[in-house]
């Protein structure tokens, strides 16, 4: 059975939407871990201005964060879209699975950064 133009393009699309999850990963995790361990450092220090400062940054992180989730979700979408075809899994399986582990892993620590924002915010105020 010929495979279908539809998950051809979801395919595609689950492809261009990991790209975009590595390479939007790349960029939050340093800043995150740099923002996060002034921040830590700030207030233990109870150095209000340094605590809005790197707060407000941490917002900017967020919001790279959201979008990020996004393309997951997208990613993700399509990827179960792509599974309901048998005989495309079947000749792609090994690189529908590597797409699903860098979707899996990516979706896992951004909301782990995302958990962690919340929490150092809740605590900051």
């Amino acid at each position: 059975m010929a495979v279908q133009a539809s998950t051809v393009a979801a395919y595609k699309i689950a492809v261009t939407e990991t790209d975009k999850i590595v390479k939007a990963n790349k960029v939050i995790e340093p800043r995150f871990r740099d923002i996060t361990g002034k921040l830590v450092s700030a207030m233990k220090d109870k150095d209000q201005p340094k605590i809005e400062l790197y707060m407000k940054a941490l917002e900017v992180e967020r919001t790279a964060i959201t979008t990020a989730m996004k393309s997951v979700d997208m990613a993700l979408g399509n990827l179960r879209q792509v599974e309901t075809e048998d005989d495309f899994v079947a000749t792609r399986l090994a690189d529908i699975e590597k797409l699903m582990n860098i979707v899996d892993a990516a979706k896992k620590s951004l909301t782990a950064k995302f958990r962690a924002i919340e929490k150092l915010d809740a605590e900051a105020h």
